[in-house]
């Protein structure tokens, strides 16, 4: 599965270092800066930060540049930010949201929440990465981005859920994946989803990209154990 790449700019030190260590405990993989102007001297092009990085967490207030007057710049970026600050007025909080800001965190807040939101943003506004996924399944052309699939010239729109559920699929190939660990990687483990949810999801895959759904070939049952994606390259 692709690892998803976070730059944190946080001027507490024990704050960035404890935000940075959580998060590579949950197999992110994460950048720490103490300002904007030291991100920006470590990746040169100020354009990279959309190549470099699927998530921004910043602190509103920063030596030198602060984290609106940042996301003022990244814009037309449009990468997602989430704020963290001791900032709580109102005022400071609709001026995040209006320069691009995804989710506003005010500090004190609890290091669990903090997780539960990054995991939560990286599957609804981090796209699977295009290079490591396939964009054809035969005669199926998937388009990652707008989260449609063209099948001789009919198209099929995917919910979020269930190109996330796609993704998962192909990059666990030949490898049955159980509906609970689906519902957990998909929804983040909410109490509250069915695994017919699960299911309902692979009765649409299989009619996008089966031959014969009632017969699948490559979005595969095992009885007891979940699904698997079956690719014999």
């Amino acid at each position: 599965m692709n690892q998803y790449h976070i730059a944190i700019i946080e001027d507490d030190d024990s704050m960035r270092e404890l935000l940075r260590l959580n998060l590579k405990a949950e197999e992110f993989a994460v950048d720490a800066f103490i300002s904007v102007e030291e991100l920006k001297k470590q990746i040169g092009d100020f354009r990279k930060i959309k190549i470099d990085y699927d998530l921004l967490i910043v602190d509103n207030m920063l030596p030198g540049t602060s984290g609106v007057d940042f996301a003022k710049q990244l814009q037309n970026l449009k990468i997602p930010i989430l704020f963290i600050s001791a900032l709580n007025q109102q005022t400071k909080i609709e001026e995040a949201y209006s320069f691009g800001a995804i989710d506003y965190l005010t500090k004190p807040f609890e290091l669990a929440t903090l997780i539960a939101k990054v995991k939560n943003l990286s599957m609804y506004f981090i796209q699977p990465k295009q290079e490591a996924l396939p964009n054809q399944i035969g005669s199926c052309i998937i388009n990652w981005k707008l989260m449609n699939v063209t099948k001789k010239n009919q198209e099929f729109k995917l919910s979020v859920k269930e190109i996330n559920a796609l993704s998962l699929f192909l990059t666990q190939p030949n490898e049955i994946i159980g509906r609970n660990d689906l519902i957990e990687r998909i929804w983040g483990g909410s109490t509250y989803v069915s695994t017919r949810n699960i299911d309902n999801i692979v009765v649409k895959l299989r009619r996008i990209f089966e031959e014969d759904p009632s017969n699948p070939k490559l979005f595969k049952t095992y009885p007891k154990k979940g699904y698997a994606y079956l690719d014999e390259k």
